[in-house]
């Protein structure tokens, strides 16, 4: 049963990332520059010390996950740009 009750919570887990990374992210970036956004998205990422069960070092992980995760967007987004300019 309690397999059953992690199962939403992973979804609700991956829809916030979806939304984030793939939706807010990219037009943060277009409409204030890379740097700007870099730092939006580790923010959000620091709204999980509202969690009853955040402590410094979750939200010190919190930061740099948001920071990892916004770089990754940003390097995959330049490399599949360079890569479709060398295609066509």
């Amino acid at each position: 049963m309690k397999r059953i009750l992690h199962f939403p919570i992973l979804v609700a887990a991956l829809m916030e990332d979806l939304l984030i990374r793939g939706v807010m992210v990219r037009v943060l970036e277009n409409w204030l520059g890379t740097y700007v956004t870099l730092v939006i998205a580790m923010l959000f990422e620091a709204l999980h010390v509202f969690n009853g069960h955040a402590s410094l070092m979750s939200v010190i992980f919190d930061l740099i996950w948001g920071f990892t995760m916004a770089m990754l967007y940003f390097y995959s987004k330049k490399a599949g740009e360079d890569h479709f300019r060398k295609a066509y």
